[in-house]
């Protein structure tokens, strides 16, 4: 009896010793989270409700910010992630997921909570391209609370640091105008929605998903021809100069859509801006009717553009070009909503995706002269008429911009005069 009681005292020791062991290293695998809850303001928010989930939360753990806006939660995991939700009554709601504590280590999560409709947009631009302001000047009459505004590409080598810490603050969406911003907006958001715009030839595949949405620069190739053989019926070749590395796609559908109205598309790839000149040499022999520009900012720097209006207009070509702004005189016109009017769609997207009307993945990418587009266009286009050979005149309702304007062609007496 004494052999087993002493035996049994010791095991219940040896037990103690092993519980006493194992503390320190079970402390030593938790890890504390703790931070502040604040309105777009910096002022505290009380009450706020701080939820942590996930295997490394030891399931569903919660805090309530005090008067001072604060929160903690202890005893967390470390060896898995955790997701942490920050919500209160009239804010917006803000999660972080995949989000690790460090182990015997204070963790610092403060979050900004913004009360509904204070929406702020992270705004990401490839300054170096022109146009792309036209973008942002239309995106600003429509997009919904502030605006943050980074300028990425070539002259903003750093704009990856900046965007990652914008997205820290959890933007309401984000509208990327260009390419180099849409790709970026790609590769770096994994939440907030994403509405692209003045991208020259988006794939569905790419630039389409549950968050990532956009409206394409070129497009709407079977609603564009539809139109142009309504200005000449006898339209019959169509010319464009377009980099196969780029814009294959977009070239493909337009010649598909050419070849339905019985249209031939005549299509001339390069591979550098320099190879322009050569390929309008080359199209100067191919008996065309009109020419359509396929905007491109590595084709269509300003010295092409001024040799293809040149071009067209020397050879008696019917020019359609896709903003007002590159519309001069001769047989020109803009076909579609135009550079301003496209950004203000965008900021439309946005708002309707901020106020939960709209999800990205319903939109997908959307092209010139689309539904949605072509009335948009029509509700903003100026009074502008093509006026025919005949004198007589066709609206181009879903375009910006034609010939010339209503009055100028109203003063002429000549019925010859396009």
């Amino acid at each position: 009896m004494c052999v087993r009681k002493t035996r049994s005292l010791w095991a219940v020791v040896a037990a103690l010793l092993l519980v006493t062991a194992g503390a320190p290293a079970l402390a030593g695998e938790a890890g504390r989270l703790v931070g502040s809850i604040t309105d777009e303001s910096g002022n505290a928010v009380v009450g706020a409700r701080v939820t942590a989930t996930g295997y490394g939360a030891f399931g569903i753990r919660t805090a309530v910010t005090d008067s001072r806006g604060r929160y903690q939660i202890i005893a967390l995991r470390t060896v898995r992630p955790i997701n942490v939700l920050a919500e209160a009554d009239g804010k917006v709601a803000v999660e972080y997921r995949d989000l690790r504590v460090r182990p015997d280590r204070v963790t610092h999560l403060d979050v900004k909570l913004r009360s509904r409709g204070a929406h702020e947009v992270l705004v990401l631009m490839d300054g170096s391209v022109p146009y792309h302001q036209l973008a942002l000047d239309g995106a600003r009459s429509t997009l919904p609370g502030k605006i943050h505004l980074i300028e990425v590409g070539e002259a903003a080598p750093s704009a990856n640091r900046s965007i990652l810490r914008a997205l820290d603050e959890h933007p309401s969406a984000v509208l990327a105008i260009g390419e180099a911003a849409a790709d970026l907006a790609r590769d770096l958001v994994r939440e907030t929605p994403v509405v692209h715009v003045m991208v020259p030839d988006p794939q569905p595949e790419e630039m389409g998903s549950e968050i990532l949405c956009g409206l394409a620069l070129n497009g709407g190739y079977d609603a564009q021809i539809e139109r142009l053989l309504q200005l000449d019926p006898s339209v019959r070749r169509i010319g464009t100069v377009y980099d196969p590395s780029r814009l294959s796609n977009a070239v493909t559908r337009f010649r598909r859509a050419a070849g339905a109205a019985g249209v031939e598309l005549v299509a001339a790839g390069i591979h550098t801006p320099y190879g322009l000149p050569r390929a309008i040499d080359d199209l100067a022999r191919e008996n065309l009717d009109a020419f359509v520009v396929l905007m491109d900012p590595e084709v269509y720097t300003a010295r092409n553009f001024a040799i293809v209006q040149r071009f067209a207009e020397e050879m008696g070509l019917i020019l359609v070009v896709p903003d007002p702004s590159m519309a001069g005189p001769g047989k020109v016109f803009a076909f579609g909503p135009g550079f301003s009017e496209s950004g203000a769609i965008a900021g439309r997207i946005v708002s309707q995706i901020v106020e939960g009307r709209l999800d990205p993945d319903s939109v997908g990418v959307i092209e010139p002269a689309g539904t949605e587009v072509a009335a948009a266009a029509a509700a903003a286009a100026p009074a502008l008429q093509w006026r025919t050979a005949e004198g007589s005149e066709l609206p181009l309702v879903g375009t910006v911009a034609a010939y010339q304007q209503r009055d100028e062609a109203d003063r002429d007496d000549s019925p010859d005069r396009p």
